[in-house]
């Protein structure tokens, strides 16, 4: 699958008794975190993302997002080397989140693995508590999408951080009946999460949403895939319903976003940092802007 870093923004509305409480900011700084993906897909590329954890561990961030893809498109799906990458994210010293990608569970059918099972050890591994890697507190999807563990949102810098479970290679859409009732069941799961951040964000009055994940949503309607495309035609349908232009899945709006995927085989990681819009800016609350290491 193309090497991408799908994080994607959108600016809105609601409220839970469960989420936590927002992370600690003062007035008018900037909020900086690191945002990686697709790595590593080889033990060379484990080697450089370690270098590259020294790196960011000399900066001051919130935290680090990780969209998934922490294998190759043909593996390894071992427990090996997904325990090997647990042990290796221990290393951030900052809180350390992250979604899966279609590497580690939709594409391991590629050599020999159940992708469903796959799903679950990642959960195992990386989404059984209630708080990351590295201990920031979390909200998880509950009730009738419980098993959707890797569905989790959070509070900081005035926005509603929100990840979810989105892939590349067609969102495992259309490689067998069970696999697309998989696609189905998830897809559910995904646009009822969304709804709900909706209003918690819309009810706390936030400047913006973040939305995370794997696959590219496509909004653009540029694919002729189906299994990602779906989550643009099903966003389009929920603005029509409740009529708010401001509830645009794109980025652009009350936040704006300028972010980049991370390989530690390029020139160097990004930061992304949430700042105050400038007078005049689009819906005026806030925008993301970026800066290297």
């Amino acid at each position: 699958m193309k090497r991408l870093l799908s994080l994607l923004l959108l600016a809105l509305a609601g409220c839970t008794a469960h989420i936590p409480r927002p992370l600690p900011s003062a007035g008018g700084t900037a909020l900086q975190f690191a945002l990686i993906g697709d790595t590593p897909y080889s033990e060379s590329e484990a080697a450089a993302l370690d270098a590259m954890i020294e790196e960011m561990n000399r900066e001051d961030l919130a935290f680090v997002i990780h969209v998934g893809d922490i294998t190759g498109g043909k593996g390894p799906c071992t427990d090996e080397w997904l325990g090997a990458r647990k042990l290796q994210f221990e290393r951030f010293r900052h809180p350390f989140v992250i979604v899966p990608g279609d590497n580690e569970w939709v594409d391991c059918h590629r050599t020999g693995f159940d992708p469903m099972e796959r799903l679950k050890k990642f959960r195992e591994l990386f989404e059984s508590g209630e708080s990351s890697l590295g201990g920031l507190q979390l909200e998880r999807q509950s009730g009738p999408y419980a098993e959707y563990r890797e569905h989790m949102r959070w509070i900081a810098g005035d926005v509603l951080f929100v990840g979810v479970n989105v892939q590349g290679s067609n969102n495992n859409l259309g490689r067998t009946p069970a696999m697309d009732a998989e696609h189905r069941s998830r897809m559910a799961a995904v646009f009822a999460w969304l709804e709900d951040s909706l209003r918690l964000a819309q009810r706390r009055n936030l400047a913006g949403m973040l939305i995370f994940a794997q696959g590219d949503p496509d909004f653009e309607g540029k694919m002729r895939r189906k299994g990602s495309d779906g989550l643009q035609a099903g966003s389009t349908a929920r603005r029509s319903r409740d009529g708010r232009t401001h509830a645009e899945l794109h980025p652009r709006g009350r936040v704006r976003l300028a972010a980049d995927a991370v390989d530690p085989g390029g020139d160097c990681p990004r930061v992304a940092r949430a700042v105050p819009a400038e007078p005049g800016a689009a819906s005026g609350a806030g925008q993301i802007a970026r800066r290297g290491l």
